[in-house]
């Protein structure tokens, strides 16, 4: 090939090709952030040891230690590091203050890895995420979400679905900072909307309702359901959601044949952060505590004693 050829013509295609390669492997449009990311490095060094019931077995582990497995477990990987940290504070707020109350008691131990009675713990975590969660975790380290001094009931959940709930509409406790607030950017996203199907008489069987009529009687201000007329019988929305296992208390209904469809909003109680939001948050700017004095009413950030 005449060199003047490949000089003028097919060099310049070759390193075009590859530049595009090389951004394709460096950025990946379906996930949030750079794969090649280089995080600071961070003291490891863990004081607090706590007892964990993980897999039926009690395992004794540094509090730090515990949350990048809790982190690892309730967050996806490639959210932004700004979110994760979030969810590492909010976590660790969740943790301290169940230890202090005496812990969760099962079998002995202080903690556990059951998601019904504390929080998700991810056993194993792939080598190629575990520095994020770490990163994440290490970087907060000691820090917790405070109200007028105190550890905060840490609520989080998934997706809000545009706005959180106050806490008073889901578990009946008035709580000054876990007050509705808007949560932008989740449209689209997975869990925002879903169809979930069943059967009348799944229905009426359940809720032990004879009726001939389901219906939304009355809706709360961020538009979840309050109360439902399920087949004759009264329930509030958040009843309903447990007794079918629906993903969100804000939904609609319609029948179709012998067939009632829920089409929900959100995923989760809605109480608190919104993992979603938080992840929208961080990409937009905001740094992660911005991120949890957004979601939690008059908060502070404090260091463990």
């Amino acid at each position: 090939m005449d060199r003047d050829i490949f000089l003028k013509r097919v060099l310049p295609t070759i390193c075009f090709v590859a530049i595009i390669i090389f951004s394709m492997y460096m950025y990946n449009p379906q996930k949030n952030y750079i794969r090649m990311e280089v995080l600071p490095q961070v003291d490891k060094t863990d004081t607090r040891s706590i007892k964990v019931l993980v897999d039926d077995k009690i395992q004794e582990m540094g509090l730090e230690e515990y949350l990048v497995h809790v982190v690892a477990g309730e967050m996806y990987p490639d959210y932004h590091i700004e979110a994760l940290k979030a969810q590492a504070v909010t976590a660790r707020t969740y943790t301290y203050k169940k230890l202090q109350s005496g812990g969760c008691g099962n079998k002995g131990a202080q903690i556990c890895d059951d998601i019904n009675h504390c929080q998700a713990y991810a056993a194993s975590i792939p080598a190629e995420h575990k520095e994020r969660m770490e990163y994440a975790v290490y970087s907060t380290k000691d820090e917790i979400i405070t109200y007028e001094g105190k550890p905060i009931t840490a609520l989080f959940h998934s997706t809000s679905g545009g706005m959180t709930e106050d806490n008073i509409n889901v578990f009946g406790e008035n709580l000054p900072y876990l007050k509705s607030v808007i949560s932008q950017g989740e449209e689209g996203t997975p869990r925002y909307r879903q169809r979930e199907s069943f059967s009348i008489e799944e229905i009426k069987e359940k809720a032990k309702a004879e009726g001939n009529t389901i219906k939304v009687i009355e809706r709360l201000p961020t538009g979840r359901v309050r109360s439902v007329d399920v087949f004759g019988k009264t329930m509030s929305g958040k009843e309903l959601r447990e007794l079918l296992g629906l993903s969100s208390a804000n939904f609609e209904i319609s029948v179709s044949g012998d067939n009632v469809v829920f089409t929900t909003t959100g995923y989760g109680h809605g109480v608190g952060l919104s993992q979603v939001g938080a992840n929208y948050m961080a990409k937009q700017g905001s740094t992660y505590d911005e991120i949890i004095k957004h979601y939690y009413t008059g908060v502070e950030l404090s260091k463990i004693q």
